[in-house]
């Protein structure tokens, strides 16, 4: 799925409607043509607009669980060059009502902290540090972010590749408080150039809210990428951005070699 353009009258096209967005809701009743949910949805949802399907979550739920007061390292895969290492330190998976609270992950190869089908979950004074991987293909990625509902508070991504990332049409309803990103890379160097930054892709997150963010060699990038990097997009529904700061601005356009300094809506 990728948003591609807009049609006539100004509505984003997909390339694959029906898909365009999903929300995570249980049903609680069935009455006729009536479904009742345990949340409202927050936009209308018209079969005249494009086809609306209801399906069984396809990851086991966890519920009312999670973790406090830890510190996780991981060396780089053995054998392997540092682009080459992967792995994942920490993915929460159909979590619903959780609580992830002062987790440092000192070192983490691929991805740090990531969800995936993860509902009402907060991280509030966690830390991803030091990437091994920064290269491409998913890699150096601080808070890889996909679900609905997430809270992220006085959280810190340090050296990394992309600090916190929004994807997949799963994506909304997500706040980034109070959090900072610092000394971001693209590949084994830290001065290297390339789209070291915070950003949304992979599909059509909306509904994000970034509240008192601070970029230090890095920027915000919300944007449609259109076919730059494959499967990726860097694709917005929407998003607020209220105090955000970085260390300035540089001159390059949007498709430029160094998107770092640059807040990109």
């Amino acid at each position: 799925l990728r948003w591609t353009n807009y049609d006539s009258a100004g509505h984003p096209k997909f390339s694959n409607p029906g898909d365009s967005f999903t929300f995570l809701r249980r049903v609680l009743a069935k009455n006729g043509n009536t479904l009742s949910l345990d949340v409202p949805i927050p936009r209308d949802l018209d079969p005249a607009d494009m086809p609306v399907t209801v399906g069984p979550v396809r990851v086991p739920l966890l519920r009312n669980c999670g973790m406090a007061d830890l510190t996780l390292t991981a060396p780089a895969e053995e054998g392997a060059a540092p682009e080459h290492s992967v792995g994942t330190t920490l993915i929460l998976r159909g979590l619903v009502d959780g609580l992830v609270k002062n987790i440092a992950i000192a070192s983490f190869r691929t991805l740090a902290f990531a969800t995936d089908y993860a509902v009402n979950v907060s991280f509030l004074h966690c830390s991803a540090a030091d990437a091994i991987n920064c290269g491409g293909g998913g890699s150096g990625y601080g808070f890889y972010i996909k679900g609905q509902n997430l809270l992220y508070k006085n959280c810190n991504a340090i050296n990394v590749r992309h600090g916190y990332t929004t994807a997949a049409s799963q994506t909304c309803n997500i706040v980034v408080k109070n959090c900072s990103s610092i000394g971001y890379r693209f590949n084994s160097s830290i001065t290297t150039g390339g789209e070291s930054v915070d950003d949304t892709h992979l599909q059509f997150a909306h509904a994000i809210l970034w509240d008192n963010h601070y970029s230090d060699e890095a920027g915000l990038l919300l944007i449609n990428r259109r076919e730059l990097s494959p499967r990726a997009y860097a694709t917005c529904g929407w998003s607020i951005v209220w105090n955000y700061e970085n260390e300035g601005s540089n001159t390059l356009d949007a498709y430029g070699k160094d998107l770092r300094h640059n807040l990109l809506g």
